[in-house]
């Protein structure tokens, strides 16, 4: 349990995640997930532009700010999800370590700090092993045995990028996993497990991330201990899924907002 623990708070220190009420047992999705409207590729480059300064302030201060711009909800999450799409293919794009220069090869470490910003333990990334894309009535049909809707990023990610095998841990599972898996935690559990809260990666052993999508943004968290007290027991890594995906796509970007709370103590 305090391995779990102290794993879960690094990176939590890392994501910015903050403790918050854990919501009811119902999903109550207020992400907006159809853009609606269609814009120009030209305009759609013109706002994702604006995009990059705010990486240390997460998806969901980019997302006021393209709204403050006029945008609708559901346009501005889709156009974040473009410039997080960005720094995925990025990341997948950067080819075997013996092609890449020291600096580049530096991004194929991860590292885990303590409170005092001190490297605790350095590790190889996982290299990713992109599966191939699903197609959009997987996913709905996906949402509709689990009474769910995933974020409009999860779409994007698995419909364009491929079906997991990348990101976070092991990788973002496949959709029959995932299924298999909220299958096995409610025979499990039973009625105590919360209906759309899904493991969607892991790192091994009992570190497991869960899409919590009764959540508002799609926070990202994993538990400490055997889920006794499910809700107790539940530890939020990541405010929204969009953060948690730029985190791994983009290590700079987990490193300034490490920085940033560091500064703020």
């Amino acid at each position: 349990m305090g391995l779990v623990r102290s794993f879960v708070m690094l990176l939590s220190k890392c994501f910015g995640s903050q403790q918050e009420e854990p919501p009811a047992n119902t999903p109550e999705v207020r992400e907006d997930h159809t853009p609606e409207i269609e814009l120009s590729e030209a305009e759609r480059m013109e706002y994702v532009q604006l995009l990059p300064s705010l990486v240390s302030e997460g998806s969901l201060v980019m997302k006021e700010r393209l709204r403050s711009r006029g945008l609708p909800p559901g346009v501005a999450t889709d156009i974040v999800a473009d410039f997080i799409l960005t720094i995925v293919r990025a990341r997948l794009d950067t080819g075997p370590a013996a092609d890449m220069d020291l600096s580049t090869l530096k991004n194929c470490y991860e590292c885990i700090m303590d409170k005092d910003g001190e490297v605790v333990e350095v590790r190889a990334a996982q290299p990713p092993q992109v599966n191939s894309c699903a197609a959009a009535p997987q996913l709905f049909e996906a949402e509709a045995q689990l009474n769910i809707t995933f974020p409009r990023l999860f779409h994007r990610l698995y419909t364009e990028i491929g079906e997991g095998g990348y990101g976070p841990g092991y990788g973002l599972l496949e959709l029959d996993e995932m299924l298999d898996e909220y299958g096995d935690h409610v025979q499990t559990y039973g009625r105590r497990w919360p209906v759309g809260l899904l493991m969607i990666a892991t790192e091994g052993c009992l570190c497991r991330y869960y899409l919590d999508c009764r959540h508002p943004q799609y926070r990202v968290v994993m538990f400490d201990s055997d889920y006794a007290a499910i809700e107790d027991d539940m530890l939020p890594i990541a405010d929204s899924f969009d953060d948690w995906i730029a985190h791994w796509a983009n290590p700079d970007w987990a490193h300034e907002r490490f920085l940033a709370l560091k500064n703020e103590r």
